[in-house]
Formats: C-alpha cells, structure tokens, sequence
C-alpha cells in the first residue's frame, strides 16, 4: 500500500512538473525604449522592444493555437484618457520568434501603423507580451511621448494634371488636383529638425527627414519648377550644404552636397520659363570635403527614407511585418476606447 501510493505520487509529482515546464515557467522581461520625445503629426513612430527570456525553457512564437503568441501596445492618451484603439485590428507579427533560455532579442515596430495615433496631444505607452504557454501576460515599463503640429517654415501649392479616363468619363475635363509642400520645424526632445511634408486635404502622402534646424541664419531654401518638383537647400553646417529635389510623391529625383566657396549655394529661379537651378559654391567630394557622419548626418537619413519609400514605406519588425499602404490618411476616424 505504501509502495503504490508512492509510486502514485512519484508520477503526480512528474507531471506536475511537465505540465508546469509548459505554462507557469515561461517567462519574459519587456523593455521598450524610443528614440526621441517629440513626434510631428503623421510621423512614423518607431518603438524598439527588447525582449528576454528569464526562463529555463525555450520561447517559441508560432502559428499552431499553442503557440500564437500575441504582442499589443497599451497607448493612453492625457488629452483624452482614453486609450488609442487599433487602426486595423491586427497585432504586429510575432510569428517565427525563438527565445532561447536567457537570450535577448529586439525588434522595432511602427505604432502608427497600428495605432490612431492622429491626434496631436501627450501619450504613454506600454508593450504587453502574452502566450498559450505561460501563465500570465508580462508588461513593459512605460514611455510617454508627444505628438505635435510643428511650426510652419515654407509652404506652397503645385497643380496635378489628372490622366483623363480611358472611357473619356470622370477626369476627362483635365481637373487639376492640388498638392501641399510644406517644410515644418519641431524639436524631437533632443535636437530641432526640418521636416518635409507632402500633402492634400484627405491624404499625407510623405513625411521625411531634411535636416537640422541651426538657426535663423541658415534657413532652408525652397522653390518649385515647372514640374511642380521641390528642390530645398539645407545647411548641414555654415560651409556644407545638401541639395535635394523631390517629386510630387516625396521621391529623391536628385541629391548632391555643396561647399560654400566665395559665395554660398543659391536657387536661382526663373519665372518665366519655371525654371531653377543651382548656383553658387561648388560640389563637394566626400571624405574630402566634409565627412557624412559629422558634416551632413541627416543626409544618410534622406537616402534611407528614400530607401523605405521605394519598399512602400514598410516598418521593420525583424523583417516579420508587411509593409504598411504608402501615405497616412488625415480623415481616418480617432476612434478611442475608454479605458
């Protein structure tokens, strides 16, 4: 009788043990960080979330029901106090994840390709972790963030000839469809930059990087062709400057970096044919000239927003997402969720 009840309870004992192996030893630490403070309305926000596993077992996110873990961002809004529902209903991806016993991996995701986040105000966000096989959902710490309209610098409007329909219907008068360069100022928290934003009233169709601000005395200079293209001058520093032209959809058409000589570099403009061309100074030679990380950092930034245009403007999520439509809708409805 003795023997049988311990060897009933040897393998009680046993698998207690695997089924405990399975649900309450998973166990993962979050931490989310972000890259600055202040966000400009319609910006990506990219949130980097290190993930840990603190268990003696394996992690594994998949697509069987047992192991479809779930990865969902809590955003409150001080504004409102309400907390920012989801803009499609569906969570950043987290299919493919291997956490071995006490490794680390992080990963970035865009929040506002998941959030409504288009509402100018102060946030506080935090990332929730959960899976079938562990007994509770883990939590990050919390950020909080903000979300603001910039101050305007330059802005103008270019027409866009419609293509008429095939069947001679609809645009078939040749409507003009307007557009909206716009170059913003705002500080992120740690530096002040200049943003270049391409819109129309129901659309964002870009939102890029073009510099940092550095005063009054070396504001950017703006102009448009007569291809309705945008070139702006930015000042890197008081002798280096980049040159960008971009189209009507926010794509690099041309770039070079420029060295004040005796004069400075200058868009000269003529109105009567709508033309412009770039004068003054002369084009620098890289490493000689001036270095990319110190002279013009923010230039690598616009051949890598460029890059993400090309891709459709897709976020990163340890290359497990898809990229989100190209351009931000400015009517999309701010439905939030009390909490």
């Amino acid at each position: 009788m003795t023997r049988s009840f311990r060897r009933a309870f040897l393998v009680f004992a046993c698998l207690s043990a695997l089924f405990s192996s399975l649900t309450l030893c998973g166990q993962i630490a979050l931490r989310i960080t972000l890259p600055q403070q202040n966000y400009l309305l319609y910006e990506p926000i990219y949130i980097r979330i290190d993930m840990r596993n603190v268990s003696g077992h394996p992690i594994v996110f998949g697509e069987k029901p047992e192991l479809a873990g779930r990865l969902d961002f809590e955003i409150l809004s001080k504004e409102t106090g309400n907390i920012v529902s989801m803009s499609t209903g569906k969570s950043p991806s987290t299919k493919g994840i291997v956490l071995q016993p006490g490794a680390i991996k992080s990963f970035h995701c865009n929040l506002t390709q998941f959030y409504r986040l288009f509402r100018k105000g102060q946030y506080k966000v935090r990332a929730i972790i959960s899976h079938p096989r562990m007994a509770r959902a883990y939590r990050s710490n919390d950020l909080r963030f903000t979300v603001t309209e910039g101050k305007k610098i330059w802005e103008a409007a270019v027409g866009i000839p419609l293509v008429p329909d095939p069947q001679g219907q609809n645009n078939s008068s040749g409507m003009v469809h307007i557009r909206k360069y716009s170059v913003l100022s705002y500080f992120t928290g740690t530096r002040a930059m200049y943003m270049l934003m391409i819109e129309d009233p129901s659309k964002v169709y870009c939102l890029r990087h073009l510099g940092y601000n550095l005063g009054n005395m070396l504001l950017p200079q703006c102009a448009v062709d007569n291809y309705s293209r945008l070139h702006v001058v930015i000042a890197g520093s008081p002798k280096v400057f980049s040159c960008c032209v971009f189209d009507v959809n926010g794509r690099l058409v041309s770039s070079e970096v420029r060295l004040k000589t005796e004069t400075a570099p200058t868009l000269a403009i003529n109105r009567e044919l709508g033309t412009v061309v770039l004068t003054g100074g002369r084009k620098a030679v890289k490493d000689k000239d001036y270095e990319t990380i110190k002279d013009i950092p923010f230039l690598k930034g616009v051949f890598e927003s460029e890059k993400a245009l090309q891709s459709g403007g897709g976020t990163l999520f340890d290359g497990l997402e898809e990229a989100p439509p190209a351009g931000n809708p400015k009517n999309a409805k701010k439905n939030e969720t009390k909490k």
